[in-house]
């Protein structure tokens, strides 16, 4: 959020976090694409050391908070995951979809409205206060009509307006006060 990190992942259960500030402001300069901070998080969040009981889910889309205390993921096992970076914990799964979770975003900046987009066609709405962790919930919202899997979204911040991409070759505007 503060434009001195990156986050990226591939089609594991780990976030790659990289310090991207530049030479100029003191943070870190990059030499050859390595940097002083580049730390992996887990994202598994089962505590157990042993990998052979860890859940096994690559990470499709990743999304900062507005204050930088928190990441969301969707992820090819059909949920979303919250991250606490302070405590570097998955502190809640919501398996709320029907297929990949292709597509995650805040609504606005604080860390308590999430959407979510998936190839089950569907945008949902979470509200994380609502959230117990327990892997169980259900969505503040549901957004229907798109026909196919959804791609991307990209909320404008303030709450009230999303966009939605998807694999039927539509872009929807959604305005969140109207979601049923």
């Amino acid at each position: 959020p503060d434009q001195r990190f990156l986050l990226y992942s591939s089609i594991v259960p780990v976030v790659h976090l990289v310090a991207v500030g530049s030479a100029w402001d003191g943070v870190v300069e990059s030499i050859s694409n390595i940097t002083e901070v580049h730390e992996a998080l887990n994202f598994e969040g089962n505590g157990s050391a042993d990998w052979r009981n860890a859940r096994s889910f690559g990470i499709w889309s990743v999304s900062w908070s507005g204050d930088g205390r928190q990441i969301i993921a969707g992820t090819n096992d059909e949920s979303v995951y919250i991250f606490d970076v302070e405590s570097n914990r998955v502190t809640c799964r919501v398996d709320g979809h029907e297929d990949d979770v292709n597509a995650v975003a805040y609504a606005d900046s604080t860390p308590n409205i999430i959407l979510s987009g998936s190839d089950d066609t569907f945008v949902k709405v979470w509200d994380r206060r609502t959230l117990d962790g327990s892997g169980s919930a259900s969505p503040v919202g549901v957004l229907v009509g798109h026909t196919e899997g959804l791609t991307h979204l990209d909320a404008r911040g303030d709450g009230r307006f999303l966009i939605s991409n998807c694999k039927d070759q539509t872009i929807k505007l959604w305005d969140l006060r109207k979601s049923p």
